[in-house]
């Protein structure tokens, strides 16, 4: 492609970038466009010479085409050359013919280097300028008419092309270049002397930046120049709360929370309503971090009439998102989902597709925390297939696949589930290394359900030993699968639970916090822990969470049948119930059915408890052949300790195993 397949061109090429210094230029084969390859001179004099001997109709037609590039046509040359088309027919058979151009294109790069390098600069410069204003009139790329006025010397007028080819390219989904087009654009306000322009197009910069989990690098040196750009107290703040939103999302919430006071000390200095509010928003996020629920709830909830009448879409939007994370942190999914439909709303109607897509994602995990995991898990993965269509995939796509995971192993797909977190975890590597414990947390417990006790071992011990984007929550959930690993190869250690709860407050991680509880009541001497799963069964039923509730009425069967069976049965009648609409959260599904049975055997209900095993072995059949990898199956159904005792009281009872 680069020298039109002209064999001596080929060879000359190749000899100059072998024997360039280090030979560096021969990287430059794998790349697409070759355009990295040098020019050999002997080759650039042969075509330097073949431009010169053009007659001078022919050579300025070529100087067009040079300036133009993939823009250039009949109609534009006859504006810029003030000729006729039919005037210089001959100018082009001359070009053909020379094999400088084939129909409106050069014959190759190299060519149409050396036509580019035959233009004086002025007279470069002036009709770049031409061709801006005609592809101007003529509906051309705004990228590129933006290219021209700036070759042309004019970068002012390349202003409103730049923000035309940033949202284009926004709408096509390619946001390394909407970053390009915004900081492009900033530099040029900044250089015409539009401060408070350039100022602003920096700090969109900045939050397309955010919005995409980008490289840290270069968000701090955005926020370094919005700091510098900083020219009145309005600005000083909101370069403050930019820099905050930024520290925030990159692991730094000490940062952020200090830039933010900062930012509302400044504003109340001020006295600017407008920037106070939005300070205590920005504070509010940031104490998300340090987990003070109900303080941040409180900030947040007294915006909330401010924000409904505010004409910036794009802020309501924000807000309502903002507010649905603390609704779902503070396990009150009802008000989450109402905050996250307003939110998703307001970015359809702004055309906001990355908040669309981390909107849906956040909609998902509502369902799920509402006990809805079948559902959730198709509203996930819509969000993730929707992530995927933008050019920069993002830290966000790996949190998108992590809670992916999540939810596959609470369904027993197992496959997926690995396959996901697997896939997160790679991501999270290159993007967040930091939040690869969440999903070794994930492998460990999968691992456990498959019977591979020792790759559970595995990840268990480097999630120990890594630092974590949230290690409190990182801690607890390591001790939680141990303990569970423990009990599943005989030896079950209650203090681990004990110290897992030490690490967490009830009202910072509430839904969490209710998992630990549910499964240290299991420990407890039969009173103890009927009573501790009736408290939690009531906290659970007051957040609308039916799948802890399901969680503690299954359990409560469980400890109850060898000492009441009449009241065991209740329980499991009532779990059977709920699973018709929500699944068990701490409990492995394969629980659901041998609890139950269990409870309505010693009721004597051996009908219902029939009934419940044959659906128990059915839904064991179905795992093994679709949720299970191959490799995997003899340890699923031999030493994971519920598939065996399944199993075994399904032969007590007469049924065909089948698996």
């Amino acid at each position: 492609r680069r020298t039109g397949g002209n064999p001596l061109f080929v060879l000359e090429t190749l000899k100059a970038a072998w024997l360039a210094p280090g030979g560096a230029p021969l990287a430059a084969l794998a790349d697409d466009s070759g355009s990295a390859l040098p020019r050999a001179l002997s080759v650039e004099r042969l075509i330097d010479q073949r431009i010169a001997r053009l007659s001078a109709p022919a050579l300025a037609l070529a100087r067009v085409a040079a300036i133009a590039g993939v823009d250039f046509s009949i109609a534009l040359a006859e504006a810029v050359l003030g000729t006729a088309a039919l005037h210089f027919a001959d100018a082009l058979v001359e070009l053909e013919a020379a094999q400088v151009l084939r129909g409106a294109q050069f014959a190759h790069d190299l060519v149409f280097d050396a036509a580019l390098r035959s233009v004086p600069p002025a007279i470069a410069q002036h009709s770049h300028g031409q061709v801006a204003a005609w592809l101007a009139q003529h509906g051309g790329e705004p990228a590129r008419i933006a290219r021209h006025w700036i070759d042309a010397g004019q970068p002012a007028q390349a202003l409103p092309w730049l923000t035309q080819a940033a949202q284009r390219a926004r709408e096509a989904l390619r946001n390394t270049e909407v970053l390009a087009f915004l900081d492009l654009r900033s530099a040029i306000e900044q250089a015409c002397g539009l401060q408070q322009a350039a100022f602003k197009t920096l700090l969109d910069a900045l939050e397309e930046h955010r919005s995409l989990s980008r490289d840290g690098p270069a968000g701090y040196a955005r926020c370094d120049a919005l700091d510098r750009m900083a020219a009145s107290p309005e600005q000083r703040i909101q370069a403050w709360l930019a820099r905050a939103e930024f520290q925030d999302a990159h692991g730094d919430g000490d940062l952020g929370l200090a830039l933010a006071r900062q930012a509302l000390d400044e504003a109340q200095r001020i006295g600017s309503t407008e920037w106070i509010r939005k300070s205590q928003i920005l504070l509010a996020g940031a104490l998300h971090a340090h987990r003070r629920l109900p303080e941040l709830l409180a900030m947040s909830e007294a915006c909330l009439g401010w924000i409904n009448d505010h004409p910036d879409g794009a802020l309501r939007m924000s807000f309502h998102a903002s507010l649905g994370h603390l609704y779902s942190a503070a396990s009150l999914p009802h008000k989450a989902q109402q905050q996250y439909e307003q939110s998703y709303r307001l970015a359809q109607a702004h055309g906001d597709q990355l908040a669309r897509s981390i909107l849906l994602s956040s909609l998902a995990s509502v369902r799920g925390d509402l006990g809805q995991a079948r559902h959730a898990i198709e509203v996930m993965q819509g969000a993730l297939q929707m992530r995927e269509q933008f050019e920069a995939r993002t830290a966000s796509a790996a949190s998108c696949l992590h809670n992916l995971a999540a939810i596959g192993l609470q369904l027993c797909r197992f496959g997926d589930a690995l396959r996901w977190a697997d896939d997160a975890e790679q991501r999270f590597a290159s993007a967040a290394p930091n939040r690869r414990p969440q999903t070794w947390g994930l492998q460990a417990h999968c691992w456990l359900r498959l019977g591979q006790f020792g790759r559970a071992l595995q990840r268990l011990d480097l999630m120990q030993n890594a630092p974590s984007a949230a290690p409190t929550i990182s801690g607890a959930k390591e001790k939680l699968v141990r303990f569970q690993l423990g009990r599943d190869r005989g030896k079950p250690d209650p203090a681990l639970l004990d110290e897992a709860l030490a690490l967490l407050v009830q009202d910072a991680y509430p839904r969490f916090w209710e998992i630990l509880a549910i499964e240290r009541a299991r420990t407890l001497p039969p009173a103890e822990a009927l009573q501790a799963l009736e408290a939690s069964r009531q906290r659970s039923a007051a957040r609308e969470a039916a799948d802890l509730v399901l969680d503690s009425h299954l359990y409560a069967a469980e400890i109850a049948t060898p000492h009441d069976p009449a009241l065991a049965r209740g329980h499991a009648l009532r779990a059977m119930a709920l699973y018709e609409t929500a699944d068990p959260v701490c409990a492995y599904l394969g629980e659901l059915w041998l609890h139950c049975a269990n409870a309505l055997l010693a009721a004597g209900d051996d009908d219902t408890a029939r009934q419940v095993l044959t659906d128990g072995l059915a839904w064991l059949r179905t795992t093994l052949r679709d949720q299970v990898p191959p490799e995997f199956a003899d340890s699923f159904i031999h030493r994971n300790p519920v598939n065996v005792a399944l199993r075994a009281l399904a032969d007590r009872h007469g049924l065909v195993i089948g698996v």
